[in-house]
């Protein structure tokens, strides 16, 4: 079983998997789960190329689907009534449902309103401004998330410490020079534990960031990429080349080799 992360793993663009990529995990025959941070309206033009049965973790493990069937297998949803202590001083967080994005345009800076719309466009999300965050939009959401200058990063992992939930900080796929820091009820980690359990199979996975880690730690066989950080590199058995050059063949080729 493949568990893989999608951004910055197996595609350096944000619409498109190298047809090498997918060529290489047609030609393995091995069951495959992905498993994003990104919703599903933002990754869903990326998955259109891919033309065999696989698993989608959406969301960190927030929700899991049979491909390309879209058949809801089950959520870990964080619910209405843990959105006050997520209400941070240092930044406004952007609720996301299963299509829709929830935000306060005023609570930003205006470089960051302009980051954040432009990002929001070229991501195929649907935004939607609201006055106040309480009481909640809905009664469940996959993600909470603050997408912010690296500056901010160490605030908000601050103000969320004690907190019942599941924290992690990446670059932004959109641009790297950002930074999200996600809020969910699950973590990657949970869904390759998932896997073991209902398959029976040992896991291979890979990524390249910090809300990989969990994951990498709990795979049989974990792949790191090069660009990773260097926390990300040191739990990993294989480092591969770049997503830019498509290093995801080299890395999997190689844990492939040391199964046999």
């Amino acid at each position: 079983m493949l568990a893989l992360d999608i951004d910055g793993t197996l595609t350096s663009s944000l619409k498109k998997i190298p047809e090498e990529v997918v060529s290489f995990l047609r030609e393995s025959q091995m069951p495959i789960c992905l498993i994003t941070g990104r919703h599903f309206p933002s990754i869903e033009p990326l998955l259109k190329q891919i033309d065999f049965p696989y698993l989608l973790a959406l969301q960190n493990g927030a929700k899991v689907m049979e491909m390309p069937a879209q058949k809801v297998l089950f959520t870990q949803y964080l619910t209405a009534d843990m959105l006050p202590s997520l209400l941070l001083k240092c930044a406004d967080p952007i609720l996301y449902s299963e299509t829709v994005c929830y935000w306060r345009p005023g609570r930003h800076t205006e470089k960051m309103q302009t980051y954040l719309t432009k990002r929001m466009n070229a991501m195929s999300e649907v935004w939607v401004e609201i006055d106040s965050l309480i009481p909640s939009p809905k009664k469940a959401f996959p993600a909470v998330k603050w997408i912010v200058e690296e500056k901010m990063v160490s605030q908000i992992l601050e103000g969320l410490q004690g907190i019942d939930v599941e924290v992690s900080s990446i670059r932004d796929p959109f641009d790297r020079n950002f930074c999200v820091v996600q809020v969910t009820k699950a973590n990657k980690g949970s869904i390759v534990k998932w896997l073991k359990n209902t398959f029976g199979e040992p896991v291979i996975a890979a990524g390249d960031d910090y809300n990989d880690l969990s994951m990498l730690e709990n795979a049989d066989i974990s792949i790191a990429m090069a660009t990773a950080p260097k926390e990300v590199r040191e739990v990993a058995d294989i480092i591969a080349p770049s997503a830019k050059e498509m290093g995801i063949i080299e890395g999997l080729s190689h844990a492939f080799k040391s199964w046999i």
